[in-house]
């Protein structure tokens, strides 16, 4: 199947009998053919069927499950094959006739005019589609792109035509600049949008998928990031620029291979300083900014890239300056010696008014004079940006060479506050930081960060590494590591103070707020904790762990790690009690005895710190942490001894917050009692709490659904999961989305609705390994397995849930438990008890990857 070129619109005629039209194409129903301009193309049987399908339905939403069985009637087959048949229809439809709902389905674009015998299929649109808004991250303005309106097309045609593209180019020459305009001018072009990826942020390499998954706005996983970023990109038709990746070339490398693999409508641009050595990549290489031909007049060099950016720079730091016969020679002289260097031109032309044109252009000489030895023949890109550089600091203030090398800090960009609090000393003083930093964004050494809301301010990469440079030189490295630690302390410790109490906004506005800061958090974190500062380390460590989501999973579990040594240290009770609290939800999800030895110290240090008058919600929530530790490993007597300790020492003047938080912890320790009815009661008292309180209510239903199917409430908990199921497909909550399926399925199974329990599982499975949830399906996987017939399949998944159980130290919650009891009651009448037991051990043996082939095999014709 070829893509065909653009053809002229034939005049509109009536479609024939027994066949649909739309556009230059004809889908003959009865002959089971396409026509393009009359001409029949090439297509398999199940695209014609896809086709058929959705043309048939036009406007509306066909959701994936609707396509597997009018397509593969009776098959159970992976949904990777609808994507394998859309992908092949596109490249002859082209890529607009086809809309990708992530996580929902299809629907087809085109106005289609029908036949005379041709009735319109049915419709079964649920109602409006939600779109997943991924985000862009590009600045809310950019600067103007000048002299590189060429390179802007030759990038686009580029991008066009190869599923990876790296731009090359050494520091300064405006990589960034380039494909952010890319991204501006692609937004409409891609169906699930454009987005920019920072990664001069990220210092470890294995944090590169988290990191993508993060600016995308989407749910990697915790058990493999990069298979859970494919996975959820996999369906999206998506422009993704990967920038600055030079420092972690192999890791962006196998997580761009990976991505290109796993995702055939997924364009990446990757800009570097060293090329990626893909098969699939692209090499495109920018160099200076172009520079007019000897001879050339005034107005032929202010066409050209470097003389045009000069002169645009020029008239915003001078606003007389005008190119003419006068001014054109230095100009021109200028702009080779800096060999087209964008940053440095622009650095250069900032100095203007201090310097005239004269005299810019002998400083500049004597400048490259002392570095190259005066032996330098040919300009050199990076020479020349290095001699700007330093010719540039030479020239700024005292006060702007402070606060410029004290910028170098920070990873990513800094509120302006921080900025301040970092750069201050006792000669500068927060407006003397201010005017500063005003004056570095004139010189293009620090650029400001347009997000819409509160400013930000970022070194430049080149610049950065040289104010590092400079930092280190001044002496000034350590004590100002030491003020960033302070400044990012405050600010968290700050943010997680009312989070139980006066917190206005809900979690997901919160953690938005705070993305940004969170490298700048974790490197702090990581100088307390290098200069043995134990109280500092705990500080921010619990303030970190409590604001941080699950998302950024691998980043949780080393703060955790590193915060347990500590809690029997000296610090403060409240302040161990605080971060104990914060830390055992993920160390339970993993570790359920060390989840409980967290949670003693943790009540111990709360105990000690109310007797010395800290407030009783915070021994009342430590509590109620002891008591679902101690419900979900069964030992109801001490549950039931620590929530009602809690319960006695709650108060109905507490803030809201704090008492949704409590009646979480209650109606999770009665769940894993097996107290349903009480359960489901407090499940719905919790949801109308998280209502009142705009803190968001997929929690809530999602514990509801679970909780509804083990209080013996099948079809209410079915009519609740697929409520869920339908808001969270086609968002980012993708952790929310593989428990609403997991719940879902128990449901199905539970009144033995086997069909929608099976493409339920099918979906659910592949998000089990991304978020820990092998054990939790396997039971389910298990039971299908059984009330289908095939005990000894049933059987080895069991064996195989069993030792997961056991290899990750977790319980089987009451819904598990029962689906497990359930297998076990099917086995015992239809195998003999050893046949049993040597399937369950040999299941226990089992290999992850082979247990979908093993559960999901085809039931029967």
């Amino acid at each position: 199947m070829t893509s065909l070129p653009p053809a002229p619109s034939p005049l509109p005629q009536a479609a024939p009998p027994g066949s649909l039209r739309f556009g230059r194409f004809e889908l003959q129903l009865h002959e089971r053919r396409l026509l393009v301009d009359g001409e029949p193309v090439l297509l398999g049987g199940r695209a014609l069927d896809v086709l058929t399908v959705l043309a048939e339905r036009a406007g509306s939403l066909v959701t994936k499950n609707e396509l597997l069985d009018r397509v593969w009637p009776g098959l159970v087959v992976e949904e990777h094959n609808i994507v394998t048949q859309v992908s092949g229809l596109r490249k002859v439809l082209g890529g607009d006739l086809i809309a990708t709902i992530p996580g929902r389905g299809y629907r087809f674009t085109a106005r289609v005019e029908r036949g005379a015998d041709t009735e319109p299929a049915p419709a079964h649109d649920a109602g409006p589609t939600p779109a997943l808004a991924l985000r862009t991250n590009l600045p809310a303005t950019l600067p103007p792109l000048i002299g590189r309106d060429a390179e802007l097309r030759d990038l686009q045609a580029a991008s066009a035509h190869h599923r990876i593209v790296t731009v090359l180019g050494a520091g300064g020459t405006g990589k960034t600049l380039l494909t952010q305009h890319l991204l501006r001018q692609a937004q409409g072009s891609f169906e699930h949008g454009v987005c920019l990826v920072d990664l001069a942020p990220v210092t470890d390499a294995g944090a590169v998928a988290g990191a993508v998954a993060a600016a995308l706005g989407l749910a990697a996983g915790w058990r493999d990031p990069l298979a859970g970023l494919c996975e959820a990109v996999a369906p999206l038709r998506l422009l993704l620029v990967l920038d600055n990746a030079e420092h972690l070339l192999d890791e962006v490398a196998r997580v761009v291979d990976a991505l290109h693999r796993a995702a055939p409508d997924l364009r990446m641009v990757i800009t570097s300083q060293a090329p990626l050595r893909l098969s699939a990549e692209h090499p495109f290489r920018l160099g200076g900014l172009a520079l007019p031909p000897p001879g050339a007049s005034a107005a032929q060099a202010a066409v050209c890239g470097a003389v045009a950016l000069f002169v645009e720079r020029a008239r915003t730091a001078a606003r007389r300056f005008e190119l003419n016969d006068e001014t054109l020679a230095p100009v021109l002289q200028l702009c080779r010696q800096l060999d087209g260097s964008a940053l440095a031109i622009e650095m250069a032309a900032a100095r203007l008014p201090l310097l005239g044109l004269a005299g810019l252009v002998a400083a500049l000489d004597e400048c490259l004079a002392l570095l190259t030895n005066g032996q330098r023949d040919r300009s050199d890109r990076q020479q020349a940006l290095r001699a700007m550089l330093d010719w540039t600091h030479a020239l700024l203030t005292p006060a702007e060479q402070k606060v410029f090398r004290r910028l170098a800090v920070f990873v990513g960009s800094a509120r302006l506050a921080a900025a301040q609090e970092v750069a201050m000393d006792d000669e500068l003083d927060a407006w003397a930081v201010l005017d500063a930093l005003a004056g570095l964004v004139d010189r293009s050494l620090v650029a400001l960060v347009d997000t819409g809301g509160e400013p930000r301010y970022r070194l430049l990469e080149s610049p950065r590494a040289y104010a590092l440079q400079r930092l280190q030189a001044a002496g000034e490295a350590e004590p100002t590591r030491m003020r960033h630690l302070q400044a990012s302390t405050g600010y968290f410790l700050h943010e997680v103070s009312g989070i139980y109490s006066t917190e206005s906004r809900s979690r997901e506005a919160r953690i938005e707020a705070l993305r940004p800061d969170f490298g700048n958090g974790l490197a702090a974190f990581g100088l307390a904790a290098e200069r043995g500062d134990t109280l500092g380390t705990l500080r921010l460590g619990w303030a970190l762990i409590a604001l941080m989501p699950f998302s950024m999973d691998r980043e949780l579990q080393s703060l955790v790690e590193r915060c347990e040594g500590l809690l029997e240290s000296d610090a403060p009770a409240a302040l161990r009690a605080e971060l104990c609290f914060a830390m055992y939800p993920v160390r339970s999800a993993q570790d359920l005895a060390r989840a409980e030895r967290i949670v003693g110290i943790g009540l111990a240090a709360a105990r000690e710190a109310v007797a010395a008058g800290a407030d009783a919600g915070l021994l009342c929530r430590c509590l109620g942490a002891r008591a679902v530790v101690h419900a979900k490993a069964g030992d109801a007597p001490a549950a039931d001894a620590a929530l009602n300790e809690a319960q006695a020492l709650e108060r109905p003047d507490w803030p809201l917050r704090l008492r949704i938080c409590n009646i979480d912890e209650r109606r999770r320790v009665a769940k894993y009692l097996g107290r349903m009815d009480q359960s489901l009661t407090l499940s719905r008292q919790y949801l109308q709490m998280r209502q009142d309180a705009g803190a968001g209510t997929v929690p809530a239903l999602s514990g509801l659904a679970d909780t509804e199917l083990a209080a013996g409430q099948a079809e209410a908990a079915v009519r609740t999961g697929q409520a869920l199921v339908a808001q969270l497909e086609g968002t980012r909550e993708e952790q929310e989305l593989a428990h609403a399926r997991l719940n879902l399925c128990a449901a199905f199974l539970s009144l033995d609705q086997l069909q929608p329990a099976r493409r339920t599982a099918v979906l659910g499975w592949k998000m089990a390994e991304r978020f820990g949830m092998q054990a939790w399906w396997a039971d389910y996987l298990a039971l299908l397995a059984a009330l289908e017939g095939r005990s000894q399949a049933a059987a080895l998944l069991l064996g195989f849930a069993d030792a997961t159980y056991e290899r990750t130290h977790d319980h089987r919650e009451p819904n598990e438990a029962a689906a497990a009891a359930r297998v076990r009651q099917q086995l015992a009448t239809s195998l003999h008890v050893d046949a049993t037991h040597v399937l369950l051990a040999a299941g226990a043996l089992l290999p992850e990857a082979a247990v979908a082939a093993l559960a999901l095999e085809p039931s029967g014709p």
